[in-house]
Order: structure tokens, then C-alpha cells, then sequence
């Protein structure tokens, strides 16, 4: 999956999150939505548009 996504000053990109995180071995189903702390909420593309943490 391709993922595009626009930033603003004070925002991260939703697009660098999600890459980093998949270089460390996130599933390509999931979208990196916010990051708190250490841990980072996705979205689940494949099954129901889910959200998890």
C-alpha cells in the first residue's frame, strides 16, 4: 500500500511515522495514526478499518 499523507508545522507525518515503524517490522496492514510516549496507535486497513494500540 502507498501512503501519502500532508504535515503542518506543529504536526508529524502520518507517512514518516508509519514507514519508520514498518522498518521495524510493522505490518503493512497498519497505518501509524499518533504517537504517545513509546507506544503508537494504528489503523487497520484489511479488517474493518479498525483502531488499535
Amino acid at each position: 500500500m502507498e501512503l501519502f499523507a500532508i504535515e503542518g508545522e506543529d504536526f508529524a507525518s502520518v507517512a514518516e511515522d508509519t514507514e519508520y515503524f514498518r522498518t521495524g517490522g510493522l505490518p503493512q496492514k497498519y497505518i501509524v495514526i499518533e504517537k504517545v510516549d513509546k507506544f503508537v496507535y494504528c489503523l487497520n486497513t484489511v479488517d474493518g478499518h479498525n483502531v488499535i494500540s
